[in-house]
């Protein structure tokens, strides 16, 4: 059964958000620990190489979760959907100019 990470928020469009600095070395650790061309590996190589987190791949991780019997793997992706949600509800707090 999928998780719906993204269902709990509605909100502004899905702005730039940049990786945060605990990602990239949880998320290389993952992709040597699963291998390279393990399914659930994409989306974190996806990530590392676009520098950003588009909508995407929140939509992929989502998937992930909800899938995958690797619990590294449905740790990250929480943690990095949770990034992403708890960034753009601090943005949709501060009011524009």
């Amino acid at each position: 059964m999928a998780t719906l990470l993204k269902s709990c928020m509605k909100g502004p469009d899905w702005p730039e958000l940049g990786i945060p600095e605990w990602f990239r070395e949880r998320a290389e650790a993952l992709i040597a620990a699963l291998g390279e061309d393990h399914p659930d590996s994409k989306v974190f190589r996806q990530i590392l190489s676009a520098g950003i987190i588009e909508e995407k791949a929140v939509d992929h991780l989502d998937f992930i979760a909800g899938k995958t019997q690797n619990e590294e793997t449905i740790k990250l992706a929480i943690d990095v959907s949770h990034h992403c949600f708890a960034t753009i509800h601090v943005m949709s707090q501060i009011p524009l100019r």
